[in-house]
């Protein structure tokens, strides 16, 4: 049997949304129609909220993303001496192909 996929939480996100924009406004819209000062705190708060939930919402989706990747794809352990060695050695002959290919073809840098 396959283990469950790892998805970001949406609920996190809609919370976040719900709270930083669509209950503000829908507040600010209400006091507006009902004491009868109607564009002023609407303006107000879309002024205030919609960048506020941007921020918010966001950070939030991607606190989740970095979540889901760090599940998925763990880092790897710090590289040994020996594979810092191989490493090196192997950019050095990759390198030299390189040139050697650069000087046949009469390509320069």
């Amino acid at each position: 049997m396959m283990p469950a996929p790892v998805r970001i939480d949406v609920r996190r996100a809609i919370k976040a949304l719900l709270l930083t924009l669509v209950l503000p406004l829908t507040a600010a819209v209400l006091i507006d129609l009902t004491t009868g000062l109607l564009p002023v705190l609407t303006i107000v708060g879309v002024v205030v909220c919609i960048p506020l939930a941007t921020i918010v919402v966001n950070r939030t989706v991607l606190a989740e993303f970095d979540r889901v990747v760090k599940i998925v794809a763990p880092e790897l352990p710090p590289a040994s001496a020996d594979d810092q060695a191989v490493d090196c050695a192997v950019h050095e002959a990759l390198s030299a192909e390189a040139e050697r290919g650069n000087r046949l073809t009469g390509a320069t840098r």
